[in-house]
Formats: C-alpha cells, structure tokens, sequence
C-alpha cells in the first residue's frame, strides 16, 4: 500500500496494527513549545513508511502524546493525563484518564484526519510515557522495537 486510497475503519485498523520495523535508534529528545518531542519513522513489510511523535509537557510530565501517522493521517495516539483546567475540571472527562483516540472512516468524510475522535480508556495499560511507549509499540505492530528499547525507554525529562 503505497497510499491511504481505502478509506474505512478496516483499511485504518489495518494500517495500524500491521506489521511494522524500527530500522534506527529513536533520536534524541528536542524541546519545542514547553515540551519534550522526539519524531521518527518505521516501515512496513512493503516498505510503506508511518511516522511516530512523542511529546511529553516539560511543566506536566503526566501529559503526554504518542502517536502514528501515515500520510498526512493520525491514525492512533496514546494519551496521559492531561490534566485539569485552572478552574480545577476537567475539559473533558477523558483528560482524567489514560486514553487512546483511533481515526475512523466518519472522520476523515468530516475532515478530521489529524483529530481522531474514536477514545478508548485504557486505564490500567500505562501509567506513564515510558509505559505508555511499550503499549504503543505492540499496539501498533512495531515487531523489532526490543532491539531499539533502551534507546525508547530514555525519554524521562530527568535526563537530557
């Protein structure tokens, strides 16, 4: 599959949880807008590349995002804690929870590529972004990232 032409929810788990490789150690982290951000890629068995961010609140470090994107489409990303409002709620209910959200056929007609509003509480599957990192991964068919985790496990902000 060299472009995203299937447009469903099935072509979009597809995507996901195909079969995918690391070929290089994840780069070291940058600082970008109060946050801590690493960005790299990984390849299918047809060699189609999908690209993986990590961001991580340097002020809140329970806030976090990892996601994947092919094409110019976010098909999946794991949540932290985002946290409430200055008020003390919570935007929404979800940002109290671990959480996933998961591109659907319905958004992308409504031109949501980047926003997938599928959400998932996965409470219990990570607690943190290092936690959340090995749940993406086998999530998201990475079949090699043993190889590279020391390298993926380095993202807390104590270190760099």
């Amino acid at each position: 599959m060299k472009s995203f032409t299937e447009q469903s929810d099935s072509a979009i788990l597809h995507l996901i949880e195909c079969s995918k490789r690391m070929i290089a150690s994840i780069p070291s982290q940058k600082i970008r807008n109060r946050n801590y951000e690493r960005r790299f890629s990984v390849f299918s068995d047809d060699n189609d590349e999908f690209k993986i961010f990590i961001t991580q609140s340097i002020p809140n470090p329970i806030d976090f995002s990892i996601g994947l994107l092919f094409d110019e489409y976010l098909l999946f990303r794991c949540n932290g804690f985002h946290g409430p409002t200055k008020s003390g709620s919570y935007q929404y209910e979800h940002h109290a929870i671990a959480h996933t959200h998961t591109l659907t056929a319905e958004d992308i007609l409504n031109g949501r590529e980047r926003k997938p509003t599928k959400i998932e509480n996965v409470t219990g599957q990570y607690i943190d972004v290092e936690s959340a990192l090995r749940y993406f991964l086998r999530r998201c068919g990475i079949i090699n990232f043993e190889d590279f985790l020391p390298q993926a496990m380095q993202l807390s902000i104590e270190g760099e």
